[in-house]
């Protein structure tokens, strides 16, 4: 097995939960396109749930852009119907 093999084997981390370390510990924010190709709603749909509460809240990054927490929109998405109110937390 030469270098190159031995560089793209990646065998010996499948037993790694790499996805789950990765996701817990990334950090970042999500444009609101790439919010919504992780939740299926459209725009209006979605602007009227930040509204009332149902959707994380955004974050102001510029005077002109926002973006929203990555943590807060996976935790979203692994529990939808919990009943948090994501006003609480803005």
């Amino acid at each position: 097995m030469n270098l190159i093999d031995q560089t793209l084997n990646t065998d010996h981390l499948d037993n790694l939960k790499l996805p789950h370390i990765i996701s817990k510990f990334h950090k970042g924010f999500l444009r609101l396109d790439d919010v919504l190709a992780r939740i299926p709603v459209g725009k209006s749909t979605w602007w009227a749930g930040v509204k009332t509460g149902r959707y994380p809240q955004p974050i102001k990054l510029t005077p002109r852009l926002v973006g929203w927490r990555v943590e807060e929109i996976e935790e979203y998405i692994q529990n939808p119907n919990s009943r948090k109110n994501w006003l609480l937390n803005a």
